[in-house]
């Protein structure tokens, strides 16, 4: 029960049976390898993404889930990961507009606006 112990003070994340340590590790492994392919395509749609905010994302559209629920919930709903880079993409777009509209007045907006209608 020392794993307990050392898991409790957050030493180490998980206890597992070390009867079956190779299919422990290779879920485990699968899991990472879909974290990761996930994270680097939330930062290719918000190249500011920090990892620690891509992997908070992925957590929220997941939830807490074993290694091989996760997979299984990755590859059963592909609109899910495609709906959060879009997600993702959106509010990096935003930030990106609202910092380079942060020096522009309301007046000056308005009248580009109004000249990109009337071109159309």
């Amino acid at each position: 029960a020392r794993s307990g112990r050392i898991k409790a003070r957050g030493v180490i994340g998980d206890v597992f049976d070390w009867k079956k340590p190779r299919q422990y590790f290779f879920w485990r492994c699968k899991r990472r390898l879909a974290e990761n392919d996930i994270l680097k395509k939330l930062q290719e749609a918000d190249e500011d993404l920090s990892h620690k905010d891509g992997m908070q994302a992925i957590a929220d559209m997941v939830g807490d889930k074993s290694d091989e629920e996760f997979l299984q919930y990755v590859e059963a709903n592909p609109d899910a990961v495609a709906d959060l880079v879009k997600k993702v993409r959106a509010g990096g777009i935003k930030k990106t507009l609202s910092d380079l509209l942060s020096d522009v007045s309301v007046e000056e907006i308005q009248e580009r606006l109004a000249e990109l209608a009337a071109e159309q």
